[in-house]
């Protein structure tokens, strides 16, 4: 399948989110509901969307890896695609930027009960496998 880019954000349900572009650090972009965007920053409003939509949105049925880095938000979109995904689609590696300061959840806990485990950690990002595949 060819790599193709989609004009939406992540979040943890649908609807819309603002992108904040905050100075000149193009990498520290992140989203925030539409009313609790700060003012200030450059801001897009964006269709939003779950993982798991996405994906069914796609027909992708088979997910062997992903890598995200979503600025403190992998909580946000992780968890309910771990809750509402059949198993068969989740990916046998996960590559997280480690923001656990900024989740509401502990995430490395949650995807534990889901049977994955630390593979590997460089000083930002963790790998992990998933054990029951």
């Amino acid at each position: 399948m060819p790599i193709r880019a989609i004009p939406i954000a992540l979040g943890d349900e649908a609807g819309e989110l603002m992108v904040e572009r905050p100075g000149r650090d193009r990498g520290g972009t992140r989203t925030r509901k539409v009313l609790d965007a700060a003012s200030g920053t450059v801001c897009q409003r964006v269709e939003a969307r779950t993982l798991h939509r996405l994906v069914q949105d796609e027909d992708i049925d088979r997910i062997d890896a992903i890598k995200i880095d979503v600025e403190g938000s992998e909580d946000l979109i992780l968890v309910p695609f771990f809750r509402d995904a059949p198993p068969s689609l989740w990916p046998r590696l996960l590559l997280i930027e480690d923001a656990g300061d900024a989740w509401t959840t502990d995430l490395f806990s949650f995807l534990a009960t889901t049977g994955y485990a630390i593979a590997a950690r460089s000083k930002l990002n963790v790998m992990l496998r998933r054990q029951n595949t």
